[in-house]
């Protein structure tokens, strides 16, 4: 529904999440994308600041700042963090992670290494690149298409 636009529905649905689940790093997510949906930087920052907080796995938090440090702009910070997680071994549940820090970063190369990686091991679904206004980058450029078309989606 963020992704659509459709703010007050996806809205109704988060608050539901957190009615099974209260205050859970899924709902925070869902907040943090919503909030960055509408234009809400500040909040967003609080809302992925608790999803790390919430974090057990280092790697997975060490992610969620990154993707923190390049939305305030501290975008040295954040690369250092990604190359650290990228010294690693592949570790499949930071890669959306890295992708979305990747895009806020500007550095569409890292992103299609990432998501290139991925789709090679059967282990991502496109559907938030494919809506989210903030990968428009990514849907402009050629390589998403050969990703598509790589998965049959195309």
């Amino acid at each position: 529904m963020v992704w659509l636009g459709r703010f007050d529905e996806a809205l109704v649905k988060i608050k539901r999440l957190g009615e099974v689940e209260p205050d859970s790093q899924l709902q925070c997510g869902a907040l943090a994308l919503y909030f960055l949906a509408r234009s809400e930087l500040g909040r967003c920052l609080e809302e992925i600041h608790r999803s790390e907080e919430r974090e057990l796995n280092p790697r997975i938090k060490q992610c969620w700042r990154a993707w923190y440090l390049a939305l305030s702009g501290e975008k040295e910070q954040a690369r250092m963090l990604l190359q650290r997680e990228e010294a690693l071994p592949v570790f499949f549940p930071t890669t959306f992670l890295i992708v979305r820090t990747y895009v806020e970063l500007g550095d569409l190369d890292a992103c299609f290494r990432w998501l290139n990686s991925a789709v090679s091991n059967h282990n991502i679904a496109l559907q938030q690149c494919r809506l989210d206004p903030r990968f428009m980058p990514l849907r402009d450029d050629p390589r998403f298409h050969q990703l598509l078309k790589k998965m049959n989606l195309a």
